[in-house]
């Protein structure tokens, strides 16, 4: 009797140690996104190269775009509603028809970018669109 309450109790402490070890792998897998990930909702692409891709309509809400090199990519029609977007390199970025409402755009560079009214960001453009 005695060995068996001894094995139980040897074998708990291993089972904790090792359902803490896999928690711990679980949210370290979890805790950001890679740049492979696809357009989603809340994507994390936060310093990620992404320079010319084809994202027309995409879903872009709450994206964390932080430091991404969009530059000359389509993102024409995408919902970037609530996306933040500061520090980015937007340049050459056709953002024609997107949802931008909410978007953080502050220290994106902007130049040479198609806002989503159609108009063209100049070359000194950074946070704002400003007009040629």
């Amino acid at each position: 009797m005695r060995n068996d309450n001894r094995r139980t109790s040897l074998r708990l402490p291993g089972l904790l140690c090792a359902a803490g070890i896999l928690s711990v792998g679980l949210l370290a897998n979890t805790a950001g996104a890679a740049c492979t990930d696809t357009p989603a909702p809340g994507v994390d692409w936060r310093g990620c190269d992404k320079r010319g891709v084809d994202f027309k309509g995409a879903n872009l809400q709450y994206a964390r775009l932080e430091q991404v090199n969009l530059s000359g990519a389509d993102l024409e029609g995408a919902n970037l509603v609530d996306a933040n977007l500061a520090g980015a390199n937007l340049e050459d970025v056709n953002l024609h028809g997107a949802t931008l409402s909410g978007a953080n755009f502050s220290g994106a560079r902007l130049a040479g970018a198609t806002w989503n009214n159609g108009r063209s960001c100049s070359a000194r453009s950074v946070s704002t669109c400003d007009a040629d």
